[in-house]
């Protein structure tokens, strides 16, 4: 049975499919043949760019942003924080499955020396 996924006046066409693995990312493009069951026109499939790597570089990007632009995932010592991180990026991404944008908030991630007060991320990805 032929799902309708697309407004009917935008049906005639091409859809292309993107699925994001843990470690792959698939590439679909199909044809839409109406009545029929969609033609495949095109796939590929890139190893090594799947959710975890995708996830990776959201950890590098929130890393830069809150801590300055010398910190990355190899260079960060805080272990507990490093993790809070990875968690949040996790989340992210899996939300960014089903919405356009998703808020990310990290209370206490860090201690501002200067003030002995304690920094919270707050930031959205989309």
């Amino acid at each position: 049975k032929k799902l309708d996924l697309l407004p009917k006046d935008k049906a005639n066409g091409h859809i292309l499919v993107i699925d994001v693995g843990a470690s792959n990312i698939d590439m679909s493009l199909l044809q839409d043949r109406q009545e029929e069951e969609p033609e495949v026109m095109f796939h590929s499939t890139c190893a090594n760019m799947g959710g975890n790597a995708l996830q990776t570089a959201l950890v590098n990007i929130l890393l830069r942003d809150f801590y300055g632009p010398e910190m990355t995932v190899s260079t960060m010592s805080d272990g507990m924080a490093l993790q809070r991180l990875y968690d949040a990026a996790e989340g992210a991404v899996m939300e960014l499955s089903s919405k356009i944008r998703s808020e990310i908030k990290i209370p206490f991630l860090s201690m501002d020396i200067a003030t002995k007060q304690p920094k919270h991320l707050e930031t959205g990805v989309g």
